[in-house]
């Protein structure tokens, strides 16, 4: 067999693969007599070679790391730019264009392609003469560089993810078993409606309708069950208004306790919108949709994406329209349902954790018309990890999009932090976490023989290296090694945390692999971390998570094996973890023993959890009593003026 490198050649060909590989036969005939380079773009038919022990390069190879710092930047930039460009001034909705509202989800949608773009840019330039053979996969990326290929079937059903959210999650656990249902979003949103018009009615016929405080606020997508602290504490100053788009507001008996004790009242567009205002959102629909297809036909279209100096719109226009299309009906629903919303009711501040996603920025503009403040709670541990942090951090709506904005983050770190990326003294009010109000109050009462929990963090795509295949061989090696180890120790329970959304575009799903190398494994989604670390002896991650923090606060020493190096140099900023490399999985079990067996090590990694606790919370126990206290006097001063 040739060897397979990146030294150019004359009469070497290139195979450019992308996608399981159903059909190995098809790449083993072509390299039978041919010199031949083969490229994979993705961990999928990089595995599929693998299996079947042909030679190949990754992508990995051929970027380098400017070259993803490119990426990266580029991605961001026209993300937050595309719209801008003279064709599109007349898709304005509540004056604000379109493609504002969908910064965030185009980001991770650019950051795939261009990393793509790329790659076969470099090699085109190395292998200029040189002939390609492409699987159907990637055969749209090739079109744009030369006409020159020949296609070959290798894959039966590749269904790529195009968009980050195009699918929701829905997770609920049965007893020992953990169900995860993937669910599309015209779905989701369908069945929320039919929860929102027949169920949301029900809920608040146990709660109290009527006004109980001069003062009403306004909750986005706050769960219950994390804040039923902080939810008892504002109800004795404010009537609770908990409007939720992601997901529902009630979904267990813990969710329906905190609503009824805090009084709050679950919201729903569904109860404003009248027939006439479902007319009009139809007859804006047609509008703009007649609008996009002028826009697909008209000459100009083809020069709005450019990257690298070349023009990748071909590539993208289909996939553009569905994603405009599948969003267009979402923002003219939630816009015109928010100002139902207000036309009934005047909050004095609209509460919420994610600046960027569709929905807060909808809700949040139009508050802003009426005066009505948005406050940016902190959500997750901040930390500077990678390539553009502080940029992305206010992108991903962590901080505050606008200087009226406030930002409650849970300490001083937080808000240093907050700082250096740009967000003003003025707007900073760091009163402390109130979802952690309990974990501070509860008697951590310990067992033996307690639970070692191994929590899965999602595959991350936050930048152009997350999307490395090394990545994903590191999340898969790692997952394999633990469970091994974990396999053998006897009277624990094991427990497998997933995360809320376990798997990415490539949908990678270590589930089938787990109960392969052991069936007897328990596997829990979407918990309180309070109800499974109580419990737990030892709490092992592979990713940079504020699990780890969630675990120092309830004396549970923390092991972690990160899958990503990226995240190697801020993982101390998520909390206190015992650290080991993807080399270092010996002393890995050492370590665990050592955690299980002998309680002078277990309390000396305890203790250095505690000390980070201290030194990450402002009003440890209490910030729910701080912040209500805060914003009284907030609306107080501003009544006296």
């Amino acid at each position: 067999m040739p060897e397979n490198d990146l030294t150019s050649n004359n009469s070497q060909k290139l195979i450019f693969l992308i996608g399981k590989i159903d059909d190995i036969s098809v790449i083993q005939e072509l390299i039978k007599n041919e010199k031949y380079l083969i490229v994979c773009f993705d961990y999928l038919s990089h595995k599929s070679l693998l299996e079947h022990q042909i030679s190949h390069k990754i992508i990995d190879d051929i970027l380098s790391d400017s070259d993803y710092a490119l990426i990266n930047d580029s991605s961001l930039q026209i993300s937050q730019n595309w719209y801008k460009h003279e064709i599109f001034k007349d898709m304005e909705i509540n004056s604000k264009n379109f493609g504002w509202y969908l910064e965030f989800d185009f980001y991770f949608f650019l950051l795939q392609r261009l990393t793509i773009i790329l790659a076969i840019t470099n090699l085109k330039e190395k292998f200029k003469n040189n002939f390609l053979y492409v699987n159907t996969s990637i055969s749209e990326y090739i079109k744009l560089f030369t006409d020159n290929y020949n296609l070959i079937q290798t894959t039966k059903n590749y269904v790529e993810q195009k968009f980050r959210t195009d699918s929701f999650v829905i997770n609920f656990n049965l007893g020992k078993f953990s169900v995860n249902l993937k669910i599309k979003r015209n779905m989701f949103f369908k069945i929320r409606q039919f929860y929102e018009y027949s169920l949301i009615p029900l809920i608040n016929f146990f709660t109290s309708n009527k006004k109980k405080h001069q003062n009403n606020i306004l909750l986005i997508d706050f769960n219950p069950s994390l804040y039923s602290s902080f939810l008892k504490e504002l109800g004795d100053s404010f009537n609770i208004f908990l409007l939720n788009r992601r997901r529902q507001a009630v979904y267990d008996k813990k969710s329906f306790n905190a609503v009824i004790s805090s009084k709050s009242n679950i919201l729903s567009y569904e109860k404003f919108l009248t027939n006439n205002d479902k007319s009009l959102i139809n007859e804006k629909y047609s509008k703009y949709s007649k609008i996009l297809n002028q826009i697909l036909t008209s000459k100009s279209f083809n020069d709005v994406f450019v990257f690298h100096d070349i023009k990748f719109t071909k590539l993208i226009k289909d996939d553009f329209s569905e994603f405009y299309l599948n969003r267009l009906h979402e923002i003219l629903y939630e816009s015109i349902g928010i100002k139902k919303i207000f036309d009934n009711f005047k909050s004095k501040f609209i509460f919420h954790h994610y600046a960027s996603s569709l929905q807060e920025k909808i809700i949040v503009e139009e508050g802003k018309k009426l005066g009505i403040p948005d406050v940016n709670f902190q959500h997750g541990v901040l930390s500077p990890t990678f390539h553009s942090a502080k940029k992305l951090l206010t992108f991903f709506g962590h901080f505050p999009l606008h200087s009226q904005s406030k930002y409650v983050p849970w300490g001083n770190i937080s808000a240093n932090y907050a700082k250096q990326c740009k967000i003003k003294e003025e707007q900073i009010f760091a009163l402390g976490g109130p979802k952690y109000d309990n974990y501070f109050q509860c008697d951590i009462k310990k067992s033996q023989n307690g639970s070692i929990v191994f929590a899965l963090g999602s595959m991350s795509t936050v930048n152009s290296q997350a999307q490395k295949i090394v990545v994903y061989e590191n999340y898969e090696k790692i997952i394999r090694e633990i469970r091994l180890i974990l396999k053998p120790i006897k009277n624990r329970q094991k427990i497998i945390k997933l995360h809320g959304n376990l798997t990415d575009f490539l949908s990678i799903n270590p589930i089938p692999m787990i109960k392969k190398i052991d069936p007897s494994i328990e596997f829990k989604t979407d918990l309180d971390p309070q109800e499974i670390l109580t419990s737990a002896d030892v709490v092992i991650t592979i990713h940079s998570t504020t699990f780890i923090l969630d675990s120092n606060l309830l004396k549970v020493p923390v092991l972690t094996v990160l899958f990503d190096p990226q995240f190697v140099d801020g993982i101390s900023e998520v909390g206190y973890t015992k650290l080991f490399n993807m080399n270092e999985l010996n002393k890995f079990s050492n370590h665990l023993d050592l955690l299980l067996n002998n309680k002078t090590i277990r309390d000396e990694e305890i203790k250095k959890g505690l000390l980070f606790v201290d030194s990450y919370f402002n009003n440890p126990g209490t910030s729910s009593k701080e912040i209500v206290k805060k914003f009284i006097n907030i609306i107080n001063d501003s009544s006296s003026d």
